[in-house]
């Protein structure tokens, strides 16, 4: 027999409703990915709407699979994950202190340097929201059970 990849439509189709609804859901795309991501949220979503699953699907009607489309709305799709989070325990560090400036040769302080803005890719983006939904899922299980 073939091996059925285990992707998230798969595993929707495969669960009970209970199981399902014991995690938060929250899936967005651009309209124009070149992944083809909305087609499969849009499954996704239609799986669990069947099973009367609690979910959220926003297709963006303009951008593809890059930075203009994530960045602008990260907050929306890295809040659950960060809700999820605090909601199982987990505390962001306190801010680490700024560092003292430098001071030059002549007794003036020297403005610090700008620190390297990071740069990520949507494939990066996605990749990390993959592992915070799964960090989350686990998490969300170990406080329930």
């Amino acid at each position: 027999a073939a091996n059925t990849p285990e992707t998230p439509v798969t595993q929707v189709q495969a669960h009970p409703p209970a199981f399902l609804s014991s995690f938060a859901y929250f899936m967005d795309a651009c309209r124009n990915d070149y992944f083809r991501f909305a087609v499969a949220a849009e499954a996704m979503s239609g799986s669990l709407t069947a099973k009367l699953v609690e979910h959220t699907l926003v297709i963006y009607p303009e951008g593809r699979h890059n930075d203009e489309c994530w960045l602008p709305r990260i907050d929306a799709s890295f809040g659950l994950h960060s809700d999820s989070f605090r909601a199982s325990g987990l505390l962001e560090p306190a801010a680490a202190p700024s560092p003292e400036p430098a001071v030059d040769a002549g007794g003036d302080a020297a403005a610090p340097a700008a620190p390297p803005l990071p740069t990520t890719g949507g494939g990066a983006i996605a990749a990390a929201g993959a592992l915070a939904v799964a960090t989350a899922a686990r998490l969300r299980r170990r406080s329930e059970g």
